[in-house]
């Protein structure tokens, strides 16, 4: 959380306390990458549509860097798997870095929440869950 040398927390350490707590709470979710999609499903209940685009973009944003970002990747674009020399296991990812900017809509449905975006946020869950098995 605290980055060497520095004193007190930071903002983003209080988001990511509130993220552990009331995304990983309640759902028992997991730290990885199905688990932090699930911890991103019980914030978007908790938050107005108005919150939603930041929310999606720091938690389904750093969940994507983090578990398939191209640090991750292989010169031909595929991902290495539990072991694979080469594999990096989920405590040792580093986050991406803080940017500003927002994801685009069809990023942030959530099943049960907003029905006409609804394929494409299962179709993208279904990625996730392949790229792991």
């Amino acid at each position: 959380m605290l980055r060497p040398g520095a004193v007190g927390r930071v903002t983003n350490d209080d988001f990511r306390i509130a993220h552990d707590v009331l995304g990983h709470g309640p759902a028992r979710a997991q730290f990885g990458p199905i688990g932090e999609e699930n911890a991103w499903i019980e914030h978007m209940k908790l938050f107005p549509e108005s919150a939603r685009p930041a929310l999606t973009t720091e938690t389904r944003g750093q969940n994507a860097w983090v578990n398939f970002g191209p640090h991750l990747r292989r010169h031909d674009g595929s991902l290495p798997v539990r072991g694979d020399p080469d594999f990096v296991p989920p405590e040792s990812r580093p986050f991406a870095e803080q940017k500003f900017g927002l994801l685009p809509p069809e990023l942030r449905a959530v099943p049960g929440l907003d029905p006409q975006q609804e394929p494409l946020t299962r179709r993208l869950a279904q990625l996730i869950r392949g790229v792991l098995k």
